[in-house]
């Protein structure tokens, strides 16, 4: 089931406060560098580990991406009230 407009609005809230949360982005950041370090060190045997590492990146990439996602989708259901309550 789709969440109302106002539940919409309530996530895109809560996906820009932990977007903008300093502590929050310091880590995704040294996750990441910690995870393309060991795509870059890894020796040609390691094929394993790898594969591994490169499967936590987009995993952080999708959590990244499902954040900004909803405060797109908070801004439409914005959008939307607005132009409803004109009317």
């Amino acid at each position: 089931m789709k969440p109302s407009k106002e539940d919409q609005l309530i996530r895109a809230s809560e996906a820009e406060r932990l977007l903008s949360n300093p502590l929050l982005m310091e880590s995704v950041l040294a996750v990441r560098e910690n995870i393309c370090n060991t795509i870059e060190s890894s020796k040609w045997p390691q094929s394993r580990m790898r594969e591994s590492s490169y499967m936590q990146l987009k995993a952080l990439k999708s959590v990244m991406y499902l954040l900004e996602r909803e405060v797109q989708t908070g801004k439409l259901a914005r959008n939307q009230l607005k132009r409803e309550n004109k009317q």
